[in-house]
């Protein structure tokens, strides 16, 4: 692998076209921003914010108090010493039964690669 010159930056794509803008269909799940259950990416008019490492887990914590669909367990410790979660969807009462099939979906792993965790978060509102 070539090595960068120093004055760019490998997050810097000012060679990529501008991104075009997104106006599908799915723009009519989005909930209002007053919506108690609306995601700070839904509550930015820009749809550019995602929730911070404590903001995401306190959303989480709130989604499962309310719902039964719902459970949430540590399955490790990030190097900066932070839990890492699981969230559980199910609607036996969120357990894992072997006999089952499961979807793992992993979301908000790397900084600055961050809708797939959105989006989860909103696919499991939806759900809960």
């Amino acid at each position: 692998m070539s090595q960068s010159p120093s004055n760019f930056a490998p997050w810097d794509q000012a060679f990529l076209p501008p991104a075009p803008v997104w106006s599908g269909a799915s723009r009519a799940l989005l909930r209002p921003a007053s919506d108690p259950w609306a995601t700070d990416f839904e509550r930015d008019p820009e749809l550019n914010v995602s929730p911070d490492y404590a903001a995401t887990r306190a959303w989480f914590a709130r989604l499962d108090a309310a719902s039964d669909l719902i459970r949430i367990e540590v399955f490790g410790t990030s190097p900066e010493g932070r839990d890492i979660f699981a969230v559980i969807a199910s609607k036996d009462g969120a357990t894992l039964d072997p006999a089952k099939p499961v979807l793992l979906v992993q979301a908000g792993i790397h900084p600055g690669e961050i809708d797939g965790k959105d989006a989860g978060m909103m696919l499991l509102r939806d759900m809960a």
